[in-house]
């Protein structure tokens, strides 16, 4: 059950009320009544895992994983950045895998200083993936190995959970991205997603052309999704996904989630993501995001807080407030005792002198920022104009079917050589480090095993021959400590 309520922040930067059921128009001046919250787009951010003893300090945690993110994620030192962590729990319970965030304090300044200067605070900006966490805590769904795939205008993602605690994310094709592919607006193309999808039997014969380019960027977001999935088995224990959810305002997308079942997911059930019932659909992914942040208010989970905006402190406790009380209680002393008097205004002049160098300092890091800003949003202006020189002309339609034609068959090909590998790797309950597929015609699959459970491999690679495929070989055997790998390379 909630207990707080929430003034979120939505994307077109409007101030709504959240109470854990609906929203509610709310004014800037009520912000010092409630917490503040908002998002941050998977796209803003730079991101790092790395694999940490579970009972490291939390201190120790924050200064290894900034100078990981500066040396590994290759932060520019001279930049400056605001960087949060979530850890994510393993099977190994001697360790955990945390995953790192950093977004630039110049990013967050162009997208959210305007509302923090009306505001006076935002308390919590996270990132906008983490947020299927609050369907486990608030009871809205089971916990169990859940794929949420996200598709908005200008992000998508897919977010993996595993007995209901996060694993990753991967990024997909956006809408806005697909729109140009498609050369269609955005309101139509979400009335073709919800209405006929990728169903060949909603689309009449003059549609073929774009019911077949819709189906083919959609193998491929699902193609993408489920390498992800296999990716992460190796490294979470992730054995099975029960459940698929499409968020995409509440709405389905006809036959786009049975392209799972082409990856060996057929006992997963598939389903469209629809949790409040008194919110408009165009603001069910900014109600799941404000339920997230009540959450972490609300001490349900830890969680990444991106925000710069820190509330500002009651009055007696600010540097104003400070020395004003310390200058009062100069004055009475003075009267009382004018030599200890001087004393102390001698003390609080050379305060004064202090902060005003504090001031001043400030001063010129919001000059640079504002430099900075200036810059961003010249090279951005820049960047746009490129990539409207860069769009390129669309082919022959004759040309385009006939490559279309053959593109499909290679495709079908390709998943059931996927689906054979993942249903016998999971025959055998062998996890993969990096799994290559060039076409149709060759897999390369990096298999990691126990060394007891070496022979595990020699009957995973008996079991594709079985199935038809004539070339399963073993291009490269290594033992590294009591881990067995080998490189096996597959083809029909």
């Amino acid at each position: 059950m909630v207990e707080d309520k929430l003034l979120f922040i939505t994307e077109d930067d409007k101030f709504l009320l959240f109470d854990g059921v609906s929203f509610s128009p709310v004014k800037a001046k009520k912000s010092k009544n409630y917490s503040c919250g908002a998002l941050v787009s998977a796209s803003s951010l730079r991101s790092h895992g790395m694999r940490v003893p579970a009972n490291i300090a939390p201190e120790k945690l924050e200064i290894q994983s900034e100078m990981t993110m500066y040396e590994e994620a290759g932060l520019d030192p001279e930049t400056d950045f605001k960087i949060a962590s979530v850890g994510i729990v393993l099977e190994d319970d001697s360790d955990q895998f945390v995953e790192s965030y950093a977004i630039e304090n110049e990013v967050l300044n162009e997208k959210f200083a305007k509302n923090a200067s009306k505001l006076k605070h935002i308390d919590y900006i996270v990132p906008s993936f983490l947020r299927y966490g609050a369907l486990y805590v608030y009871e809205k769904l089971e916990r169990k190995n859940d794929v949420f795939i996200y598709l908005g205008e200008d992000e998508a993602y897919a977010v993996m959970y595993k007995n209901g605690e996060y694993i990753s994310t991967r990024t997909i094709l956006t809408l806005n991205e697909l729109s140009e592919k498609l050369e269609m607006g955005l309101p139509a193309l979400k009335t073709l997603l919800s209405t006929k999808g990728i169903d060949n039997d909603l689309y009449p014969p003059d549609e073929f052309l774009k019911m077949t380019l819709v189906q083919e960027e959609f193998s491929k977001i699902a193609e993408r999704i489920s390498h992800a999935i296999s990716h992460k088995r190796g490294i979470f224990g992730l054995d099975s996904i029960d459940r698929f959810y499409i968020d995409f305002e509440g709405k389905d997308i006809p036959g786009f989630l049975p392209l799972f079942e082409n990856y060996g997911f057929e006992g997963a059930t598939f389903s469209p993501l629809k949790v409040f019932d008194d919110v408009e659909p165009e603001h069910y992914a900014d109600a799941l995001g404000a339920l997230y942040i009540i959450g972490i208010i609300e001490e349900k989970y830890p969680s990444a807080n991106l925000s710069i905006f820190e509330r500002s402190p009651a009055f007696y406790k600010s540097h104003a407030g400070i020395f004003l009380g310390v200058l009062s209680a100069g004055v009475i002393a003075a009267l009382a005792y004018p030599v200890y008097g001087t004393y102390e205004l001698n003390a609080l002049e050379s305060e004064r002198m202090e902060l005003q160098g504090r001031v001043d300092a400030m001063n010129a890091l919001t000059t640079k920022l504002q430099k900075k800003l200036k810059e961003v949003r010249l090279e951005r202006k820049r960047l746009e104009g490129v990539k409207g020189e860069n769009i390129a002309t669309i082919e022959s339609y004759d040309e385009l079917v006939d490559t279309l034609k053959a593109e499909r068959s290679n495709k079908k090909r390709r998943q059931k050589m996927m689906q054979d590998v993942n249903q016998a790797m999971a025959h055998y309950k062998l996890s993969s480090r990096n799994l290559d597929q060039n076409g149709s015609d060759r897999m390369h699959v990096h298999i990691i095993s126990e060394f007891e459970k070496r022979d595990d491999i020699a009957k995973f690679m008996k079991e594709l021959i079985a199935q038809g495929y004539l070339h399963v070989n073993t291009r490269e055997i290594r033992r590294e400590e009591n881990l067995y790998e080998s490189i096996i390379e597959i083809r029909p």
